[in-house]
């Protein structure tokens, strides 16, 4: 391996570029599948993410520790031409990293499936965009060698950059040109075939293929460009890691591995009513969004509720034989007050695993699709602070129970946000929020839906 190392021509770093839009720079979960999916098949030296402004939000969190932030230039004009649009800007931005440090470009929309293995030795490597005689190059996907000939040909040509009235000034530069120029030098650049990083593609066939079929398996891809803008504004624009378990195409499932593992942890303080908490672990076991914990906190001094917790979970039925794996019962203190109910609060904390946290008493029960309409809006917004759902049932007495509340790791202020209703039920109360320092973990391994998920610990 260490040979082969030294004969690469291509450094196995990689370099992935954000912060250019000022209208979002929140990292979203496609974002940090980017990023996770990079670092766990290329096994990169280094992950280097140029921004112009530092991403937000929980997802940005879970990646920071493994990437080195490169501080980027708002790239104003070239030769004199001026630069307005943040996509441009991001154009020219690659091009000069790579130049300067060569290594492995990424669209921060790119899922990486396999590893480039001997694409390394060669000196730049790029993959077309489309079949046929209109087919560009995408730079999407770039690998070169630092200095590469062919990207300082390129870039000299950015000294046309917005005067060719006759193109389509769009993707001219970052699709059409490097196109044309490799057909004029095609030693300079190893050409990949269209299912190599960029198919299917961004129309809605290809959005179809990639987000509701099972009809493409990427047998041929290194790669696959998911083309962000595009999805944003097609009918699949809702997809989200409460998708990755539903079943709707065969890419979509493979993301199941990087939806962490668990995202949420919920909290049962049974402060001695062990007959109810049968009653929300009911609840919890029966929901559609599979990623989650339950830690039953016993604090009165005795195990009763963690007794009929387990008692509940030990009858064939109720609860598979992994979603009883993730329910711990805790006992907290002695005498006939326990350890009180901030002290199990904590201890809770100090034993929990997921990035949300979850207080619930015994009695509340959640509705079916809570955790899933959390993690839709966690997907659509990942800067979120605090989220308060309508979400909870009648308890058996029939009094409406306070709202489920999460509130995210290592933030000083909270910003509230109502996501859709779960349910027709719509109770607002105060709970308990609080902090829990924040770790990395995703489910790994799949096959298609139904496939067992083991975790994969990342750690620094």
């Amino acid at each position: 391996a260490g040979e082969r190392a030294n004969r690469m021509r291509i450094p196995n770093v990689v370099h992935f570029i954000f912060g250019y839009s000022a209208k979002d720079v929140a990292f979203k979960f496609m974002n940090f599948v980017a990023v996770a999916s990079a670092l766990r098949v290329l096994r990169p030296e280094a992950i280097m993410v140029h921004c112009l402004r530092e991403p937000t939000g929980f997802f940005w969190d879970l990646v920071k520790p493994f990437v080195t932030m490169v501080q980027g230039r708002d790239v104003k004009a070239i030769f004199g031409n001026p630069v307005e649009h943040y996509a441009h800007k991001a154009d020219i931005v690659r091009l000069e990293a790579l130049i300067e440090l060569g290594g492995i470009y990424l669209d921060v929309d790119v899922v990486t499936l396999r590893p480039f293995g001997r694409l390394l030795d060669e000196e730049v490597v790029m993959g077309h965009q489309g079949v046929g005689a209109g087919a560009g190059l995408c730079n999407g996907v770039i690998a070169a060698a630092p200095n590469a000939t062919f990207l300082k040909m390129w870039y000299d040509q950015y000294r046309t950059f917005g005067r060719l009235q006759e193109v389509n000034p769009w993707d001219y530069h970052s699709v059409v040109l490097p196109s044309l120029l490799a057909k004029e030098h095609p030693h300079l650049v190893s050409m990949q075939a269209f299912d190599a990083f960029h198919w299917p593609l961004w129309d809605e066939k290809g959005l179809q293929l990639m987000f509701d079929s099972f009809d493409y398996d990427y047998a041929n891809n290194r790669a696959v460009h998911t083309w962000n803008t595009a999805l944003a504004g097609s009918r699949h624009k809702d997809f989200g890691m409460h998708w990755c378990f539903e079943c709707h195409s065969t890419l979509v499932s493979m993301l199941r591995a990087y939806v962490p593992d668990p995202l949420f942890s919920l909290v049962i303080i049974c402060d001695g009513k062990a007959d109810a908490v049968t009653d929300t672990l009911e609840s919890v076991v029966g929901q559609a969004f599979p990623s989650w914990e339950v830690l039953v906190v016993d604090d009165a001094g005795d195990s009763r509720c963690g007794a009929a917790a387990q008692s509940w979970l030990d009858v064939p039925g109720h609860a598979t034989q992994e979603q009883a794996q993730r329910v711990q019962l805790l006992s907290i203190g002695g005498g006939s007050w326990g350890g009180g109910h901030a002290e199990s609060l904590n201890s809770a904390v100090q034993s929990s695993r997921g990035l949300w946290l979850c207080a619930l008493s015994p009695g509340d029960r959640l509705a079916p699709r809570l955790l899933r309409a959390a993690a839709a809006a966690l997907s659509r917004q990942p800067a979120l602070q605090l989220l308060l759902l309508p979400s909870a049932l009648p308890a058996r007495s029939g009094v409406l129970r306070a709202s489920a509340a999460a509130a995210s790791p290592n933030f000083p202020s909270l910003a509230e946000a109502l996501a859709p209703a779960a349910s027709s039920a719509g109770a607002a109360a105060a709970g308990h929020f609080f902090s829990i320092p924040c770790g990395v973990s995703w489910a790994a391994s799949h096959r298609r839906c139904h496939g067992p998920v083991v975790r994969l610990w990342i750690s620094s």
